[in-house]
């Protein structure tokens, strides 16, 4: 079988010479591998320069006219070339650039919050270091402000660390801010919520029982407490005053300092631990008298 392409010949050199190319037809010439002991082999493929788009459309079939499939002189090459350059053609190249505003999950929780107070809501990605980019602070700052003279002040750090852990755990659902910032007469010099450092919130469609346990187990110097008419959970990051919980009732009772939810005073039962320890060394009364008494 013989190429009757006008655009490529394949042909062996013969004893007899070439068929001459036109004038206008430049040559490519490359020459071929020689097979074990026998001839030596080349392929001269010629083209037109002019159509570049025959060139690189080229196929699996237009290299099986060049030859005879039989004949062992025919170089795997051209058909690799062919099945490389359709395999090109037929799968599109998938070019997906990052978004670079899009945010990176991997060093934060993303949360949506809701002020009860001001109705207003904001997404945020809360990073696990507590350390909120310039914009994000800003917005968190305003959303946190005091809801009645509407003064501002930055949440401290070791707080967004907690809410950020709160947010990773209950992943979809919307935190309700009831209290941040607060900034009026009637708080206390030594509130929590004076210096940015406590948050009264809920986690929506999650019982508060639930987030207080979660939140308690956290090994981190936080104070949580429990209002149980009001059913939203205090927070506050305190690393100088350590670990503490309390409970309230009603909304005018008194707090009741570490309730069983909480496992007890640590330091109570530390208390009582060593006593009942120094009590297991002492001797009894009788053993006591009989260790006073002479040996005879």
């Amino acid at each position: 079988m013989q190429n009757e392409s006008p655009l490529f010949e394949n042909r062996r050199p013969g004893a007899g010479g070439e068929t001459p190319l036109g004038p206008d037809v430049p040559e490519i010439t490359m020459p071929g591998p020689s097979l074990g002991n026998g001839p030596p082999l080349a392929l001269l493929t010629t083209v037109t320069l002019s159509p570049i788009v025959v060139l690189i459309g080229m196929r699996i079939s237009a290299t099986a006219t060049l030859a005879p499939v039989a004949d062992p002189w025919v170089p795997s090459s051209g058909i690799a070339a062919s099945i490389a350059v359709q395999t090109l053609a037929d799968s599109p190249i998938s070019m997906v650039q990052k978004d670079a505003s899009a945010p990176d999950s991997s060093q934060g929780a993303q949360v949506t919050m809701y002020n009860v107070n001001s109705r207003e809501s904001e997404t945020f990605v809360l990073p696990y270091d507590g350390v909120l980019s310039r914009a994000d602070q800003k917005r968190l700052t305003h959303l946190f402000r005091c809801k009645r003279t509407g003064h501002e002040l930055s949440p401290d750090q070791g707080l967004i660390k907690v809410l950020a852990h709160i947010a990773k755990r209950y992943d979809g659902h919307v935190l309700e801010v009831v209290s941040a910032h607060r900034h009026n007469r009637g708080t206390s010099r030594t509130s929590k919520h004076r210096t940015g450092h406590a948050l009264d919130f809920r986690v929506q469609g999650v019982n508060v029982k639930d987030v207080r346990a979660f939140v308690w187990q956290m090994q981190e110097p936080i104070g949580l407490g429990y209002y149980r008419e009001q059913k939203f959970l205090h927070v506050d990051w305190r690393p100088v005053d350590g670990k503490i919980a309390w409970d309230q009732r009603t909304e005018d009772s008194a707090y009741k300092y570490w309730p069983k939810w909480s496992g007890g005073d640590p330091h109570k039962k530390a208390q009582k631990a060593a006593k009942a320890k120094a009590k297991k060394k002492r001797p009894s009364r009788g053993k006591a008298l009989r260790s006073s008494q002479p040996q005879v």
